[in-house]
């Protein structure tokens, strides 16, 4: 299979509570999107979205998490991504990442499963007895 292939399907990620949309697709597939290439991995966790991050090179995932992270929190300055983590993925299939902005904050993102769906964005601080940058069992 083909990067290409795995990367082409259109999902439009709503942000939870604010109705903000983004095309996940057009970044994914932009040429200047440094791609792992898909013949070295096996990824299938159910998750198109996961699966796709999971390709793109750690700068980009830090853009691509950064992004989400601006647009659900617009008025908490802009997040410039220091660093990316990977949680996991949940029976449900939701998967979990963590990224540290540059101004300070962290943020969870968890991208839900499906070629069309809901991308929500919460603040580290905020999750209480849900840790940030701790690997799920």
């Amino acid at each position: 299979m083909s990067t290409k292939a795995t990367l082409g399907w259109m999902g439009v990620c709503a942000l939870a509570g604010l109705g903000a949309s983004f095309f996940f697709d057009s970044f994914l597939s932009d040429p200047s999107t440094e791609h792992i290439p898909s013949e070295s991995l096996v990824l299938q966790t159910g998750n198109q979205g996961n699966d796709a991050i999971l390709t793109i090179s750690e700068a980009q995932r830090m853009k691509f998490l950064s992004t989400a992270v601006d647009k659900a929190n617009p008025e908490s300055g802009a997040c410039r991504g220091e660093r990316a983590f990977y949680q996991g993925i949940m029976p449900g299939l939701s998967a979990f990442w963590d990224i540290e902005c540059s101004n300070g904050r962290s943020y969870q993102v968890t991208i839900s499963p499906g070629g069309i769906g809901n991308t929500r964005v919460l603040d580290c601080a905020t999750l209480g007895m849900v840790k940030c940058f701790v690997p799920f069992p």
